[in-house]
């Protein structure tokens, strides 16, 4: 086996395995599975290219190991006790994973993704996710009211929201550039 493919199976089964920890540690596994889905960049930037795949290839597989993590999250999400809580971060889900097969759809037919449809199906379920599972920590018992659902959704949504249309409206390599070259410039 080459070092390369190697190296893509080693990454790959990283993203398969990681997110099972959601189901023992939400909040941790969420984490560490947003963790894994970025570092299989850089894995691969530093060694040239992501081994036996092109990119646009890795961009699809990468789609679904993030919806696959995200699915796992989904079903912590389906067990929890708060009935508002519990709609929103799956209805949110639902909408994401609608998103992302409409993409793929389009990719396939037309050859050529319309990226801009990404940002109106922006993951905000993870960061909802996040946020509800931080709230119980901090506060048990916390239960939605209307007021705070709103405001919920707007400290979530927001960020989200300008992070995809930084993303998928021409901004993409200037993102993960910016990451790369502030964040993590000690690995290159």
């Amino acid at each position: 086996m080459s070092p390369e493919l190697l190296i893509f199976s080693a990454v790959v089964l990283v993203r398969l395995l990681v997110p099972f920890t959601i189901l023992r540690w939400p909040l941790a596994g969420v984490f560490v599975s947003i963790i894994a889905d970025a570092a299989d960049i850089m894995v691969f930037e530093k060694m040239g290219g992501p081994g036996p795949i092109r990119w646009e290839d890795y961009h699809l597989l990468d789609k679904f190991l993030d919806t696959y993590y995200l699915a796992f999250a989904a079903w912590v999400a389906w067990s929890w006790e708060d009935a508002l809580a519990r709609t929103i971060a799956v209805s949110l889900f639902a909408w994401r994973f609608a998103g992302v097969v409409l993409f793929e759809v389009i990719a396939l037919v037309a050859g050529e993704a319309f990226r801009p449809l990404m940002f109106f199906a922006p993951s905000i379920f993870e960061n909802f996710f996040i946020a509800w599972l931080v709230l119980q920590k901090v506060h048990p018992g916390f239960v939605l009211t209307k007021k705070s659902t709103i405001t919920i959704l707007l400290l979530v949504g927001i960020p989200k929201l300008v992070q995809e249309y930084v993303m998928h409206f021409g901004y993409q390599d200037q993102t993960w550039g910016f990451f790369r070259d502030n964040l993590f410039w000690w690995l290159y």
